[in-house]
C-alpha cells in the first residue's frame, strides 16, 4: 500500500490546526477582553476625570498587542483619546470628563469587534442654581430684582461665575455680585437686577437664562419674563453741575437702595405690589451749571425755592408728571433757608443724601430709609396723624415720620397702605421677598 498520501494529509491536518490556533492566539475574544474603570463617578466639572481601561485578549486570556481600540460614550462628557492601540500588556487607556451632570455609559471595540463589557458611570453636579420669584413682569424701560440662590455640596475649586446666556437686546440682567471666591460649601443668594429696555415688547413673555459656572460646568435656571403695556414709573436723575464729578460709589448707592425700597415696599403692602422701578434705575445728567447757580438763580420769584425750582428745571423733572415720580439727586449742599424734601410727584435729595446713599455719610439704611421717606411725600402721604404737632398717639416709627432712621426696621400705617395700594406707581410686579443688605454697598 502506498502511504504516502496518508502521510501528506496527517502533514495537513497539523498545519491546518497550527495555523487555526495561532489564529485563535491572535483573535481578540470580546468575552474575556475587560474595560474597567477608575471610579464609578467624578465631579461634573469639566476638569476631573475618570481613567477608563481595555485590555484586550485572546480566548486564553493572554493579552494582545498593538490592537486598535475605540472607545464610545453615550451621555454627557467627552473622551479623550478616543481611539489608541494597546501596549505589550494588552492596555489601551482614556479620559471621560464632563461639564454636565448625568450617567454615562462607556462601551469599547478592539479591532472592531465590539466588548461585552460595559461601564455605567455618573458625573455629579457641582452646584445647582434656582431664581425667585420665577416670573417676573416688566413693562418698556422698567427694572425689578429676583434672587439667584447657588447651591454648593462642596467648597468649589474655582470661582462661582453668574451671567445670562444668549439674551435678546431689550434685556439685561445684571448680578450683584458677577464672580464669587472662595465659596464655601452651602447656599449663596445673590440678588440680579432684570431689567427691560424702552424697545422691550408690550405683550407676550420670553425665557431668561440665568447661569452659574464653576469652570467648565454649568447649572442653569429660567426666569420668565412677561410683557406688560407702558405704565407710570420712578424714576431718578443724578445731575452733576459743571464743578462736580460722577461719584461711582455714590451711582451704584441710588440704585441699590431703590432696589431696596421696591423689595421692602412689596413686603409692607403684601399684595404683589410694589413701586415700579425706571430701567436704568439711575439716569446720569451733565448740568451745564455750577454748583452756585442752584441757589443763585432767581427761578420762580420766591428766593426759599430758588434751589427747588432750579434744581427740577435743570433735571427736567417736572411736579405732578402723571407719568413719572422722580427723584432728584444733586451733590451740592442746600442753603438752611432753601429747603429739600419730596412732594408733588419729586423727591429732590442735596449732597447729605448723595453721600449718604454712598457709604459717606453714616449708616447707608439711614440714607435709603430716607429716600423711601421722600419718596412717601412724592407719592402723596403725609406725615403720621399728630406727629408734626407731637401728640400722644404720634405713630414715630413709621417710616413717614422716624422710622427712616432705623429702616429697614420700620413700616407704613394701616392708611399710608391703603393709600399706596391704589396708587398707578405701584401696581403688581413680581420682586424677590429677600432683602439684600442696605448697610454695605458691596453686599449681593
Amino acid at each position: 500500500m502506498n502511504r504516502r498520501p496518508l502521510r501528506l494529509a496527517a502533514s495537513l491536518m497539523t498545519l491546518l490546526a497550527s495555523c487555526t490556533l495561532q489564529l485563535e492566539a491572535r483573535r481578540v475574544d470580546p468575552d474575556r477582553s475587560t474595560l474597567t474603570g477608575s471610579a464609578t463617578s467624578a465631579p461634573a466639572d469639566g476638569a476631573s476625570a475618570i481613567t477608563v481601561t481595555v485590555t484586550a485578549r485572546n480566548a486564553a486570556g493572554m493579552p494582545l498587542s498593538g490592537r486598535s481600540v475605540s472607545f464610545r460614550l453615550s451621555g454627557p462628557g467627552e473622551v479623550r483619546p478616543a481611539s489608541g492601540r494597546t501596549g505589550a500588556d494588552g492596555r489601551a487607556s482614556a479620559e471621560i470628563r464632563s461639564g454636565a451632570a448625568g450617567a454615562v455609559t462607556v462601551s469599547a471595540s478592539v479591532d472592531g469587534v465590539e466588548l461585552r463589557a460595559r461601564l455605567s458611570l455618573a458625573f455629579v453636579a457641582t452646584h445647582a442654581l434656582a431664581c425667585a420669584p420665577a416670573t417676573v413682569v416688566l413693562s418698556p424701560g422698567t427694572t425689578t430684582t429676583v434672587t439667584c440662590t447657588v447651591s454648593l455640596p462642596a467648597p468649589p475649586a474655582s470661582a462661582v461665575r453668574l451671567e445670562a446666556a444668549s439674551l435678546p437686546a431689550h434685556l439685561a440682567v445684571e448680578p450683584f455680585a458677577a464672580t464669587l471666591e472662595a465659596l464655601p460649601a452651602g447656599d449663596v443668594d445673590v440678588a440680579v437686577g432684570i431689567g427691560a429696555t424702552g424697545g422691550s415688547p408690550t405683550e407676550g413673555e420670553e425665557e431668561v437664562r440665568v447661569v452659574a459656572s464653576v469652570g467648565a460646568a454649568a447649572a442653569v435656571a429660567p426666569v420668565v419674563v412677561r410683557y406688560a403695556p407702558p405704565a407710570p414709573r420712578i424714576r431718578t436723575v443724578y445731575l452733576v453741575p459743571t464743578d462736580r464729578k460722577v461719584d461711582p460709589d455714590a451711582l451704584r448707592g441710588m440704585e441699590r437702595a431703590q432696589r431696596h425700597l421696591q423689595v421692602w415696599f412689596a413686603s409692607q403692602l403684601g399684595s404683589g405690589r410694589t413701586l415700579d422701578l425706571a430701567y436704568p434705575v439711575v439716569e446720569v445728567r451733565h448740568s451745564s451749571h455750577d454748583s452756585a447757580w442752584y441757589a443763585s438763580n432767581p427761578e420762580g420769584g420766591n428766593p426759599a425755592l430758588y434751589f427747588w425750582f432750579n434744581a427740577l428745571a435743570d433735571a427736567g423733572a417736572p411736579f405732578y408728571d402723571p407719568e413719572n415720580v422722580w427723584n432728584v439727586y444733586l451733590p451740592v449742599q442746600n442753603p438752611p433757608d432753601q429747603p429739600t424734601g419730596g412732594a408733588g410727584g419729586v423727591t429732590l435729595l442735596p449732597l447729605g443724601d448723595v453721600q449718604g446713599v454712598a457709604g459717606q455719610n453714616g449708616p447707608v439704611c439711614r440714607w435709603t430709609g430716607g429716600l423711601g421717606h421722600e419718596l412717601g411725600h412724592a407719592l402723596g402721604l403725609p406725615h403720621p396723624p399728630g406727629c408734626d404737632a407731637s401728640l400722644e398717639g404720634c405713630d414715630t416709627w413709621a417710616l413717614m415720620w422716624l422710622g427712616y432712621s432705623t429702616y429697614p426696621e420700620t413700616h407704613l400705617t394701616a392708611a399710608e397702605l391703603t393709600a399706596l395700594g391704589v396708587s398707578p406707581f405701584l401696581p403688581e410686579r413680581p420682586v424677590t421677598a429677600r432683602r439684600f443688605d442696605c448697610a454695605s454697598l458691596d453686599s449681593y
